[in-house]
């Protein structure tokens, strides 16, 4: 029996786990990942507060075993796996998704006095977030975006504009943009979320600073950006590209034919790295292609998605009709506040 390990519980790997029965008795499968079993994929509800965090909770197949630890390198010749707490696992076939890098470095060390930095890609920091913002009240939150998390953070956070008293603002980076994400970006403005064309650069003193020097207010900043791959990525002995680690379209990494590589670790032929709502396609390609070692069916190959996924807002979202009068004050509105935050008059920018 051939053993499979899986490094990571992302989207991709659920959908791996849960075709384990394609695959017969022809594999045995151990699970390496870190975390508490609490996964993304209601965000916006969580923020909101309709959504208990007990409800992000996914249970494993029965009989698939889970070591808690985290994989640091491995050596694709020899088929050898090494974690952090020592031990090395051999391998017939490893798949890894490593998940998103959680913030970069200037939002990872906030000093004494700067705003407190949370991560929009950690299901667990997002959880103590929730708690937090129900004890304070009417705080200032600064979403740093550019992905579809930043725009569910955002849906979820307007909710409690009205009811908390929550200041919400979303950097948005100029170009970031497709025709679901516009029309999620329209729909957050007319719920009260500040959208503003700009570039986070660093932390100051209760406030956050951009590239073309200006300052917003903050209590909270959140990092939400777009994805990229984990540092623990470049200790795995594989073909890289500048954006992760390389792959062919069946997933698998060009100078290691027994290792898959998914989500925002991937890098296909090298360019962008793989979207990790679209994990369910790249479980089926993973699928097909270790049924494929069994002689039983036909390699898939995976091709990106020419569509955007619908983007969850969550409860606060219905309250924007789609009638045509609605959409035309949408429109107007949206572009009052994308003028606000490019000549600078906003009245919550903090002094410098």
């Amino acid at each position: 029996m051939r053993h499979l390990v899986l490094v990571g519980l992302g989207q991709a790997h659920r959908g791996v786990l849960a075709g384990l029965h394609e695959l017969g008795d022809a594999f045995r499968v151990t699970v390496v990942a870190p975390h508490d079993g609490r996964f993304g994929g209601a965000t916006a509800a969580l923020l909101a507060g309709t959504l208990p965090a007990e409800r992000l909770r996914w249970s494993l197949p029965s009989g698939v075993p889970v070591i808690r630890s985290r994989a640091v390198g491995c050596q694709p010749i020899h088929r050898r796996l090494w974690l952090a707490d020592g031990r090395v696992l051999e391998y017939d076939r490893l798949s890894l998704n490593l998940g998103t890098r959680r913030m970069p470095d200037w939002v990872a060390r906030p000093g004494a006095r700067q705003p407190r930095t949370w991560s929009g890609h950690s299901v667990r920091q997002l959880v103590e977030l929730r708690v937090v913002l129900d004890a304070e009240k009417q705080a200032a939150v600064v979403i740093v975006g550019g992905s579809l998390t930043a725009l569910e953070v955002a849906g979820g956070l307007a909710a409690r504009i009205g009811r908390d008293g929550l200041d919400v603002r979303l950097l948005w980076p100029d170009g970031a943009t497709g025709p679901r994400t516009r029309t999620a970006l329209r729909r957050l403005a007319w719920l009260g979320v500040d959208v503003i064309d700009a570039q986070a650069e660093t932390l100051a003193t209760g406030c956050l600073c951009c590239r073309d020097g200006r300052r917003f207010a903050a209590d909270h900043v959140i990092w939400a950006g777009a994805a990229e791959p984990g540092s623990s990525a470049l200790g795995m002995s594989l073909p890289a590209a500048s954006a992760g680690l390389r792959v062919d379209r069946r997933l698998v990494s060009p100078r290691a034919s027994s290792v898959h590589v998914l989500g925002a670790t991937a890098s296909l032929d090298g360019y962008a790295v793989l979207a990790g709502w679209d994990g369910e396609r790249q479980a089926r390609v993973v699928l097909s292609g270790l049924r494929a070692e069994t002689g039983t069916h036909a390699l898939k190959r995976y091709a990106p998605p020419l569509r955007e996924m619908p983007i969850d807002l969550g409860p606060a979202a219905g309250l924007v009709s789609s009638t045509p009068w609605l959409g035309w004050w949408d429109q107007r509105r949206y572009r009052r506040i994308q003028t606000q935050g490019l000549d600078g008059s906003n009245p919550s920018v903090a002094p410098t």
